[in-house]
C-alpha cells in the first residue's frame, strides 16, 4: 500500500509541473477468448484530438501465459489516420511485449517491457518500408478496493531508435479505476498525462480513455450453466 500511495504522489507532482498542450478522447472495445495458456483478443478503438478525429484502429493479439509471474505477447495493429477510409494514411504496427506481475494481499505490481515497429502509410509512401522503432517500459500498480473495482496507477517511457541517436522522447503517467460489472464485463476509465521529451517543439497532451471489455469464455461458461440447470428443471417436470 506504501508503494501505491508513493507511486501516486510522484505522479501527480511530475504533471503538476506540466504545461497543458492538447485535449484527447479515447474509446475502445475489446473481446478475449482463452485456450489454455494462450490468449486471443481483439480489440477496436476511435481517438479523438481536440474536436478531431484523428484514428480509428483495429488489434488483433495473442498472449501466453508462461507461469504465474511470467507473460509474453505479440499484437498487430492496422490504424486508419484521419479517417476510416484514408488509404493514404493507413499505418501498420507490431509490438512484443514481456510481462512480469507480483500480487501480494490486495496490490498487484506490474511491469511490461514492449518492443514496437510502426510501418507508416505502408503502401503508399517511398519509406513507407521503414519503420518507427521504439522499446516502450512501463511500471505500474493496482490496488483491489473490493472484489469488483481496482485503482491503477503507472508510468511509461518511450525510447526512440533514430538514425542520429537513441533516447527516451516520451514519457506517459496513468491514472485509472476498473470496475468489473459481470464476469464477461468490465469497464476502465483512464486519465493520461503524456509529453515529449528532447524534441525541438515539444507535444504534451491530457487524454480521457474510455474501454469495454467482453470475456468471451466466462459467457460461455455462464450459457452452459444456464442451460445445465434449465434441463435439470425441465427433468424435474
Amino acid at each position: 500500500m506504501k508503494g501505491f500511495l508513493l507511486s501516486l504522489f510522484l505522479s501527480v507532482s511530475i504533471v503538476g509541473i506540466s504545461q497543458l498542450t492538447t485535449g484527447s478522447a479515447w474509446a475502445s472495445t475489446s473481446i478475449s477468448y482463452r485456450i489454455s495458456d494462450f490468449t486471443l483478443g481483439l480489440e477496436e478503438g476511435i481517438r479523438f484530438t481536440e474536436a478531431d478525429l484523428n484514428q480509428t484502429y483495429s488489434d488483433v493479439s495473442v498472449k501466453y501465459k508462461i507461469n504465474k509471474y511470467l507473460r509474453t505477447g505479440f499484437t498487430w495493429r492496422n490504424a486508419q489516420k484521419k479517417g476510416f477510409l484514408d488509404a493514404d494514411r493507413i499505418d501498420n504496427r507490431f509490438s512484443g511485449d514481456i510481462i512480469g506481475r507480483y500480487k501480494k494481499k490486495k496490490i498487484l505490481t506490474f511491469i511490461r517491457l514492449r518492443y514496437q515497429s510502426k510501418y507508416k502509410d505502408w503502401f503508399v509512401s517511398k519509406n513507407g518500408h521503414l519503420p518507427d522503432s521504439y522499446v516502450r517500459t512501463k511500471l505500474g500498480f493496482r490496488y483491489s478496493l473490493r472484489k469488483k473495482m481496482s485503482l491503477e496507477t503507472a508510468a511509461e517511457s518511450y525510447y526512440a531508435f533514430k538514425n542520429e541517436a537513441n533516447y527516451i522522447n516520451r514519457y506517459r503517467i496513468y491514472f485509472g479505476v476498473s470496475y468489473q460489472i459481470k464476469k464477461q464485463h468490465a469497464v476502465e476509465l483512464n486519465y493520461i498525462y503524456q509529453s515529449e521529451t528532447q524534441e525541438a517543439n515539444p507535444e504534451a497532451g491530457h487524454i480521457l480513455s474510455l474501454s469495454y471489455s467482453y470475456d468471451l469464455n466466462a459467457a460461455l461458461k455462464k450459457r452452459r450453466k444456464r442451460k445445465k440447470k434449465q434441463a435439470a428443471s425441465e427433468a424435474l417436470d
